[in-house]
Order: structure tokens, then C-alpha cells, then sequence
């Protein structure tokens, strides 16, 4: 009886490992992409921290930006909170949350990976007014739950751009020394 219970489950992780199914938040990753230098411009701690975690539980070392292969730059923090929907009698029923972040990333010889974007998170809930307190406490665990996914979109959208970005070279529009011929006058139109 023992070994059919052992065969069972080991014919049901098999099947489910040989399908593509894993945990949720989990993102795998080659070797070289498994260092990352991470800089932030006016980003809120509470938010440097859940992305850090993100990253750290998908076994991305967080290093210096002199020894990352890689670097992402996070600015432009926006968080809103508005009325979506009003009563009959005109007061609040749904509240929104937005948050978002800018993001920038480069390799290590500072060219730019696709194109600078944004991570955005929408979340409502509804809004009691019998329950002022309640509802204050379940907007934090919102706001919590929403750090976590801007997490996992940063996550998600470095896996992608490290792995098959293209450079976005510095766009340089100098003329080179060499085309210009010092035996024509110049003339200005």
C-alpha cells in the first residue's frame, strides 16, 4: 500500500514538474543573469524593499553596480488613491489604488536594454464607511499586495530584457574629425 501512495505522488510531481507548472513568483533564470545591480531615484523604501525581495527569492544577488553584469534604475514613483465609484447618496463605495515605477536597465557598458518603461499596478476594494478602521487596514494589505506585484513585473521585464533585449546605443550625431575637409570654406546657410 506504501509503495502505490510513493508512486502516485511520484507520477503526479512528474507530471506536473514535465507541464511547466511552477510557483507562483517564481521566474528561472540563466547564470548570468543572476547578479544585478539595483539604484533607485526618489522610490519609496517600502517599495525598494519588496522589489529587493522579489528579486533575492528568485536567487538574484543583489550587488555593487562595478561588479553587476547588469543594472536596473528605478525613478518616477507615482501612488494615487481616488473614488471610483460613489453611492446613490454621493458618498465613496470603491476606492483605487495605482502605483507605478520607471524603470531603466543597462549592461555593464552602460548601453540601455530595450527601451526605459513603466510597472504599473491597479488594484480597488470596496470602501464601508460603518468600518472606517477595517477598511484602512485591508487598503495597507492592498498596498503591500501591490509592492509585491510591481516586484514581480520588475522581475519579469529584466528576465526578458537581460536575456533577450536589444542595445539601445547612445545615439551620437558629432561628425567624425576625419569627414571634414579642411580645404573647403565653410559656409553657413
Amino acid at each position: 500500500m506504501v509503495f502505490i501512495r510513493f508512486l502516485i505522488t511520484a507520477i503526479i510531481c512528474f507530471s506536473i514538474s514535465a507541464c511547466g507548472w511552477h510557483l507562483r513568483g517564481s521566474v528561472s533564470l540563466p547564470e548570468d543573469l543572476r547578479e544585478l545591480a539595483l539604484e533607485s531615484d526618489g522610490v519609496n523604501a517600502t517599495v525598494i524593499r519588496e522589489i529587493e525581495r522579489a528579486f533575492e527569492l528568485n536567487k538574484i544577488e543583489l550587488v555593487d553596480a562595478q561588479y553587476a553584469p547588469y543594472r536596473m534604475t528605478l525613478s518616477d514613483e507615482f501612488e494615487e488613491r481616488r473614488i471610483s465609484a460613489v453611492s446613490s447618496d454621493g458618498l465613496a463605495e470603491r476606492i483605487s489604488l495605482t502605483l507605478s515605477v520607471a524603470f531603466v536597465i543597462e549592461n555593464q557598458d552602460g548601453f540601455i536594454l530595450g527601451e526605459p518603461g513603466k510597472a504599473t499596478v491597479t488594484r480597488s476594494y470596496g470602501f464601508d464607511r460603518q468600518n472606517v478602521a477595517g477598511k484602512a487596514a485591508e487598503e495597507q494589505l492592498v498596498k503591500q499586495e501591490m509592492r509585491q506585484e510591481l516586484g514581480q513585473q520588475l522581475l519579469r521585464r529584466y528576465r526578458f530584457l537581460a536575456a533577450n533585449g536589444t542595445v539601445t546605443k547612445p545615439v551620437d550625431n558629432s561628425v567624425p574629425v576625419e569627414a571634414i575637409d579642411s580645404t573647403q570654406p565653410v559656409s553657413n546657410p
